[in-house]
């Protein structure tokens, strides 16, 4: 996919905000990781090692629309990255924090936001590696984002849900997924609640 990069910027923290759950967000906060990541921010500000975030600007229509000189007034939502930015938000009395370095992204759409998002995980797995556990609660979602519910109700059927796994074949997981491994997360996101509540799988702080 070819996305509509406007460029790297340095922005204020507090114009990120979290993607649309639904719809951008590919797996749920790891407080623990933030509180970790938050610790090493505290101790190093610089943070070597840990990528610029990828953000998506929802204040412009186009690329041609985004002024630079204005660019701390917009609104971003954090596509990856999204544990750095909550992280630096941990330490609101650190003015070396609160800015960040950020990729940033104009007129996505939702698909195109998953797959960007996916793939900066993929490319961050030396700071908070995606593991088949998330792939699974991330095709959940969007299994129930596509039928337009809510992920504490009914499992959707997925017997014709061929859009369902084509988006997350091709937006959520690792393009080397093998076709055996991606089967059971299929299988996995798809069961029934009263399975899924059995298991004990809480997803976005819902059982």
């Amino acid at each position: 996919m070819e996305y509509i990069h406007r460029g790297t910027f340095d922005l204020l923290l507090n114009t990120l905000v979290k993607p649309h759950e639904a719809k951008r967000c590919v797996r749920p906060v790891d407080t623990s990781f933030v509180k970790a990541l938050a610790a090493r921010f505290e101790e190093d500000p610089s943070s070597p090692g840990i990528p610029p975030i990828a953000a998506l600007c929802v204040s412009v229509p186009s690329k041609e629309a985004f002024d630079t000189k204005r660019k701390d007034g917009y609104r971003y939502e954090v596509l990856g990255g999204q544990h750095s930015a909550l992280a630096r938000k941990e330490n609101p009395e650190n003015m070396a924090l609160q800015r960040v370095l950020a990729e940033v992204y104009i007129g996505l759409t939702d698909d195109e936001s998953l797959h960007l998002a996916s793939r900066h995980n993929v490319n961050g797995h030396f700071v908070h590696k995606m593991t088949h556990r998330d792939y699974v609660e991330a095709c959940r979602f969007k299994l129930f984002a596509l039928a337009g519910t809510e992920s504490s109700g009914e499992t959707p059927e997925t017997k014709s849900h061929t859009e369902w796994r084509d988006i997350c074949k091709h937006c959520i997981l690792p393009q080397d997924m093998g076709r055996c491994t991606m089967d059971n997360v299929f299988n996995q996101a798809s069961f029934k609640s009263d399975v899924w509540k059995l298991h004990g799988v809480h997803y976005h702080g819902q059982v």
